[in-house]
């Protein structure tokens, strides 16, 4: 599972995994499972929490499934449109950035416009 796809299409990249390797078999099981169930694994800085609860004797499901549940910045969801979807919109000669600058401009207007009405 570390820096490869296992057979659950999950990924652990190599230094989460190095201090994971830190737990005892039994937390690396219980970890394990709340991975599988959570469809998630730990951030370096979420895999060396876990070795420190560890090492302090501490280590239970309760706080692995916290640390496994806890939103990642990689995981966040991100909006995007393919070219193709808004190019209809804007003159050729618009940039990436002109029409990020436009689409922000007119959701902020529309925003606006909503709380007027409420």
């Amino acid at each position: 599972m570390i820096d490869g796809t296992h057979e659950y299409n999950m990924r652990m990249a190599f230094n989460p995994a190095t201090e994971i390797s830190f737990l005892s078999e039994e937390e690396q099981g219980l970890l394990y499972q709340s991975m599988l169930e959570m469809q998630a694994t730990p951030t370096l800085q979420q895999a060396q929490q876990l070795k420190k609860r560890s090492q302090e004797g501490k280590l239970d499901e309760s706080f692995i499934d916290g640390i496994l549940a806890s939103e990642k910045p990689n995981q966040k969801e991100k909006l995007s449109f393919k070219n193709e979807e808004i190019d209809y919109f804007f003159p050729r000669s618009y940039t990436p950035k002109q029409k990020k600058d436009v689409i922000i401009k007119l959701l902020s207007a529309w925003n606006k416009k909503r709380e007027v009405e409420r």
